[in-house]
């Protein structure tokens, strides 16, 4: 194994052996011998959740309540890193294949190998460090700057909130428009006259489609090019929550209208005050503002 396998190997044991959560996987066991480094993991029945997307003739297609209870569970686990650990720790590794189900498709996170354990003040002003992740999945501006801050697990995170909606990989031989390219520079070809396109056809439509609206928007604020755009994971976690509850309301518990969901954040609530339009179609009008193809598609680059 190369030295940058083993570091990934130390770092890995180290953080999974201190933190604990129902979204995050459960550390069993290790060894490590002569050249030989095992970890073993609590048993995930449903595999990840990349291979339940795109299609997969050999898996049934998720459910929009499915996916939304996923999309809730792996956020939790992201906010549960970014909060409650001391310190606290930005996964780096965010993507729908580190994601992984158990036999009642409940959502943890999984592969801490890049994961970054920040300073005790925390990562709001960032940290320098060489850029680390999955092309198609890592944030622009960490791209760029070289400076990392939970924003950049927001921005992943995003790219799994539209491959959950779309079903589509972030790199795509054939898009649903019968293009090649990527993901995000598909979504930005449905804005804002296709938004219901962008959901995957394998729902059949089963899903409000005013819920649905406002999750594509709230995805579209996560890959907002500039970190300060995007909402944090509890941000997010709570609009889906809020999501989930309005498409599948619990009898016995009395549900506000959707439209009076939390802000995603005051920075996007004032673009919002100032536009004319009460329509969610209208307004990811101004979250496809926050996308700016040139610096988008040079993260897209590495590593290819």
């Amino acid at each position: 194994m190369s030295r940058q396998g083993i570091n990934e190997f130390i770092n890995e044991v180290n953080l999974l052996s201190r933190v604990h959560h129902r979204n995050l996987v459960s550390l069993l066991g290790y060894c490590e011998e002569m050249d030989q480094q095992v970890l073993v993991y609590e048993y995930m029945g449903n595999g990840n959740l990349r291979e339940h997307l795109g299609g997969n003739l050999k898996k049934e297609p998720l459910s929009w309540k499915t996916r939304l209870d996923i999309a809730i569970d792996s956020g939790k686990g992201l906010e549960y890193l970014h909060k409650d650990c001391h310190p606290q720790i930005i996964h780096r590794d965010v993507k729908s294949s580190n994601i992984l189900l158990d036999e009642k498709f409940v959502a943890k996170v999984a592969d801490f190998g890049l994961s970054k354990a920040g300073p005790d003040g925390g990562f709001e002003s960032g940290i320098s460090t060489v850029v680390k992740g999955t092309p198609g999945y890592f944030d622009p501006e960490y791209f760029m700057t070289q400076r990392l801050t939970h924003k950049s697990d927001v921005y992943s995170f995003g790219i799994v909130l539209l491959e959950v909606i779309s079903g589509v990989h972030p790199f795509s031989s054939q898009l649903p428009d019968g293009s090649a390219g990527t993901l995000v520079e598909w979504v930005k070809r449905q804005l804002p006259t296709n938004i219901l396109g962008i959901a995957d056809e394998n729902l059949n439509g089963q899903y409000s489609e005013d819920v649905m609206i406002r999750v594509i928007q709230l995805a579209v604020s996560c890959i907002a090019l500039q970190s300060i755009h995007r909402p944090d994971m509890e941000q997010i976690v709570r609009v889906l929550c809020e999501a989930r509850d309005a498409d599948f309301p619990v009898e016995s518990v009395p549900q506000s209208p959707f439209s009076e969901l939390t802000p995603l954040s005051s920075t996007y609530t004032r673009s919002l005050q100032s536009s004319d339009s009460s329509d969610p179609a209208a307004e990811l009008v101004l979250s496809s503002a926050c996308l700016d193809r040139t610096n988008i598609d040079a993260s897209y680059q590495v590593g290819r």
